[in-house]
């Protein structure tokens, strides 16, 4: 059994639609998120939401804080680094 993070929603039409889903991870020291993987069946997860819901799968390295963020686009492989900031305005773009 493989449990799910969350989906970000938005409000069109009167109706909540998903936008992205993502799968987060909390690590200790956010210097070495790379050291933390994702377990195959939550990427099996994440890989068959994007292509039957049509939206995109994220993973996300937080620090224990909720203050530093590492973003994956998981089809892309294309990282970002983060401060709460710049998340809170990325979490917010998503589904625009």
């Amino acid at each position: 059994m493989t449990d799910g993070d969350w989906f970000e929603q938005r409000k069109r039409r009167g109706k909540l639609v998903s936008v992205a889903y993502i799968e987060t991870i909390q690590v200790p020291d956010i210097d070495r998120w790379s050291e933390y993987k994702v377990w195959p069946s939550k990427v099996a997860l994440g890989m068959e939401i994007e292509r039957k819901a049509n939206i995109p799968f994220y993973i996300v390295w937080h620090s224990p804080e909720c203050t530093k963020f590492v973003v994956k686009r998981h089809f892309t492989g294309i990282c970002k680094i983060m401060n709460e900031k710049t998340y809170k305005e990325w979490i917010q773009s998503l589904g625009k």
